[in-house]
């Protein structure tokens, strides 16, 4: 099986968007992708920055051009029994009109933070 569809998918699910328009090139969000990727810069790709370095090593992992150099399904086996991946949000707590607004935002923060992706939230 192959796990580049995998990564996709997961970016997706967690941002609500594609990583890039083309895994080509000549697509900006692509090149910055791979440059980073490859190690030719040290700079986390702009779509990629809200995630947590555990789960930005996953996608390092998955999205690797050279499908010979992706990680096989068992390897990643070892990030499902990360938290991001297995505390899904209690939906009560989060469909609740109760607290301030503060409060939500602050429960709202804590729960992306607990799947992976680091945000700054304008209060």
């Amino acid at each position: 099986a192959d796990v580049w569809a995998l990564g996709v998918l997961l970016f997706c699910l967690l941002t609500g968007n594609f990583p890039w328009e083309n895994a080509d090139i000549g697509d900006m969000y692509f090149k910055e992708f791979i440059l980073w990727q490859r190690r030719k810069t040290t700079k986390v790709p702009s779509q990629w920055r809200k995630f947590t370095p555990r789960l930005m090593k996953f996608f390092r992992k998955t999205l690797d051009i050279k499908p010979n150099r992706r990680s096989s399904v068992k390897e990643l086996s070892k990030y499902v029994n990360d938290d991001w991946l297995q505390q899904p949000a209690d939906i009560s707590d989060a469909e609740s009109d109760s607290g301030t607004e503060a409060e939500q935002v602050d429960h709202l923060s804590i729960m992306l933070r607990d799947y992976g992706i680091d945000t700054k939230v304008d209060k």
